[in-house]
């Protein structure tokens, strides 16, 4: 997806991404019961040659945010600059 905007007289083309995540608790059985362990895995994917794949996997604290998780990593590996769309499979 594109969009073009005109400021000053200059269009400017930005390309606009969609990353897909998934998040899993991790758990733990104990006695027989299972239990929250603190951490969640976040794995995001995209689309290439119409199949899903894997971009990246963190893994994070239960109290932390997801999209702000999944954005900082994403300025802290080169693609800041981009801009995305975030949908929760």
């Amino acid at each position: 997806m594109f969009c073009i905007f005109v400021k000053d007289k200059l269009k400017y083309r930005i390309m606009i991404g969609r990353l897909y995540y998934t998040v899993e608790l991790q758990t733990q059985l104990r006695n027989g019961n299972r239990e929250l362990v603190g951490d969640k895995i976040i794995s995001v994917y995209e689309i290439a040659n119409d199949k899903p794949k894997v971009f990246f996997t963190l893994e994070i604290s239960i109290d932390k945010d997801v999209i702000v998780s999944i954005q900082d990593y994403l300025n802290d590996n080169g693609f800041g600059d981009r801009e995305y769309i975030f949908k929760n499979l």
